[in-house]
């Protein structure tokens, strides 16, 4: 929890050796660089899975963090003499320490997964946006006087500024049929950037609804990675602690089987957990609904339609009413695109 709190003062101690008054700490930074190193050697040699330690994007922080040190080293550790060097080691530097925080916040990744669930509406809206800058550029060029005006790209730049509303104030229409198309532009436009920011918005109001189940369950697929778990490894899992043989697991086993696989997950988490796939409350989770949620690309190898029927018919044979229970246990409330985002592979 100290940590934030040490990076923000990285980042402060940095920029204010930035300043022209003050006097570079080469010293300073260079432990601070040694401690950032230090802990990302021992984050590499603890992971048990090292070779996916560099696939994840916090990780890949952590060392661009600490590059800066080989830059000080090619320098001597001393001072920066140029303003290049200045530039990148009081300008650079503040801005990826900053970053490091990012692995500390955990409701980061919905803002990612809000804007992924845009990404598929807003190339048709900035295609539409783009052909608005165009053509109302191409009206401004027209209607303007070659004084005022002289090439297309100065019309680009007017009707660039008019549609984000800043107005620099450097050039201005003066035709009158120039004023009235920047009227209508400013006002079209500021309708119309009004529909991406209703779609992130909605897209972060149904994520940030389902908050508690996003974050658990990225928990848990981080867990599934770094431990390098694969999707046909679950439900031999499951079958080792399935005492009934029915492919459930009660919540003593599903503790059990966390436990085994190394999640070091607290019992309010495991709860947690089970009750979030346990979503007709009978008290049992298959390992199927959890390949489907963690590995859905390789559900359908895993489970394949040979699986399935010998699945059921094992299943009716036991006992009736868990064929039923299996056959009629409701997926979780989530939709497809907050499903999807949450699938994508990551790893603290």
């Amino acid at each position: 929890k100290l940590m934030p709190i040490f990076i923000l003062g990285t980042v402060l101690v940095t920029i204010v050796q930035g300043m022209e008054e003050m006097s570079s700490l080469p010293a300073l930074e260079t432990i601070i660089e040694g401690i950032f190193v230090f802990k990302l050697l021992l984050r590499f040699c603890c992971c048990p899975n090292q070779k996916a330690f560099f696939l994840s994007l916090f990780n890949l922080i952590d060392l661009l963090s600490v590059l800066p040190l080989v830059y000080r080293a090619c320098l001597g550790f001393q001072a920066p003499s140029t303003s290049q060097d200045a530039a990148f080691l009081f300008g650079f530097v503040p801005v990826v320490r900053l970053l490091k925080i990012l692995r500390f916040s955990q409701y980061f990744h919905l803002i990612v997964i809000a804007f992924s669930m845009a990404l598929e509406a807003l190339p048709v809206l900035l295609f539409i946006y783009i052909w608005m800058w165009l053509a109302f550029a191409a009206v401004i060029f027209a209607c303007e006087s070659r004084d005022n005006v002289s090439t297309l790209e100065s019309a680009m730049w007017l009707t660039f500024i008019s549609m984000t509303t800043v107005g620099y104030g450097d050039r201005v229409p003066q035709s009158t049929a120039g004023r009235l198309t920047i009227c209508v532009l400013v006002i079209t436009s500021m309708l119309y950037v009004s529909i991406p920011l209703a779609i992130i918005g909605d897209g972060f109001r149904e994520v940030w609804s389902h908050r508690d189940c996003i974050m658990l369950l990225k928990r848990t697929k981080e867990k599934l990675f770094k431990w390098g778990y694969k999707a046909g490894d679950i439900p031999v899992i499951f079958g080792l602690f399935d005492l009934n043989g029915n492919g459930e697991l009660d919540y003593k086993g599903f503790e059990t089987t966390l436990t085994e696989m190394g999640f070091g997950f607290t019992k309010q988490r495991t709860v947690q957990l089970f009750d979030l796939f346990d979503v007709n409350k009978s008290g049992t989770v298959d390992s199927a609904e959890f390949v489907r949620t963690f590995y859905p690309e390789e559900y359908h190898s895993v489970f394949n339609a040979k699986s399935k029927s010998v699945l059921i018919q094992n299943s009716s044979s036991s006992t009736g009413r868990s064929s039923l229970r299996a056959s009629t246990k409701p997926a979780l409330i989530l939709s497809p695109q907050i499903r999807q985002s949450i699938t994508c592979r990551s790893f603290d």
